[in-house]
């Protein structure tokens, strides 16, 4: 039923887009095609994604197909409340964030997230997207990594809080790590990612916070295991040690695991923090 509604909304309301979105559907009618919540998803050759009424055409993501798809369906119902103002108010800037020059080198120079823009934001939440938050430190020995792994988060739908330094120049991971960790505990990250050059010094800076358990992994099971075991806030890993493609799997995968909840895990989280009291 919902799908039925929201297709006729698509053909009267949001009729214009719609109309745009089928000649398109045309052009591109060899590439291949499924449906997500009443809208007609195209796998298309071009980069990213535009949605046109009940017409969605994303290019095939690698590992963010998903979230793309649901963000331009965000973009259809932002359509359905728009009717034909929907070009006006969400299409023409949307258009200008993503292509004019100006905008991409703003968003380039300060790793600023496409999604943070008003409308980009109001699509991931209409499309049900659940955009994590996720603090990152580093020192100066992994500026570079950060604003790597910052840039892919963001590709990914993620929400990065920056707690390190941005430049080169010698500084303290201690500094870094501790302010990672207390922004973990106060809520403003669900999860966290410390780097610096081998991932030890500033792991034992984010443990030295109460009620913090971070982890250095250099490989994608250990990763896994902290968070599924451990319960683990913080993924640290070293600069130095691993490599650009290697930090997005140990990311990922740390991102990716939940707790398991299992009761013996349970019990011995439960004897570190015991530990802290004692202290």
């Amino acid at each position: 039923m919902k799908i039925l509604l929201y297709r006729i909304l698509q053909l009267t309301w949001g009729l214009p887009q719609s109309l745009m979105g089928f000649f398109l559907y045309q052009k591109y009618r060899r590439f291949r095609h499924s449906t997500y919540k009443g809208a007609i998803v195209t796998r298309w050759p071009q980069h990213g994604g535009v949605s046109l009424g009940m017409f969605i055409f994303v290019e095939p993501f690698r590992d963010r197909e998903e979230y793309v798809i649901r963000h331009e369906y965000g973009h259809t119902i932002q359509s359905l409340i728009l009717g034909p103002l929907y070009l006006i108010f969400i299409g023409i800037p949307s258009f200008f964030w993503a292509n004019t020059p100006y905008f991409t080198k703003l968003r380039e120079k300060g790793h600023i997230a496409y999604n943070s823009f008003i409308v980009e934001k109001l699509a991931d939440r209409l499309g049900g997207n659940r955009n994590m938050k996720v603090g990152i430190a580093n020192d100066h020995a992994a500026t570079q990594l950060k604003f790597k792994i910052m840039d892919y988060l963001q590709s990914k739908g993620y929400e990065v809080v920056n707690y390190g330094t941005d430049t080169d120049e010698s500084c303290d991971y201690p500094v870094y790590g501790e302010k990672l960790a207390n922004g973990i505990k106060r809520g403003e990250a669900e999860l966290g990612i410390a780097i610096c050059g081998t991932g030890v010094g500033i792991s034992i800076a984010c443990n030295k916070v109460k009620g913090i358990r971070a982890g250095v992994c250099s490989e994608a099971q250990t990763a896994a295991l902290i968070r599924e075991h451990n319960n683990a806030q913080i993924l640290c890993f070293g600069a130095r040690i691993v490599d650009e493609y290697t930090a997005y799997k140990l990311v990922d995968t740390f991102l990716e695991t939940p707790f398991s909840h299992g009761e013996r895990h349970q019990k011995r989280i439960d004897e570190l923090s015991a530990i802290e009291e004692r202290q």
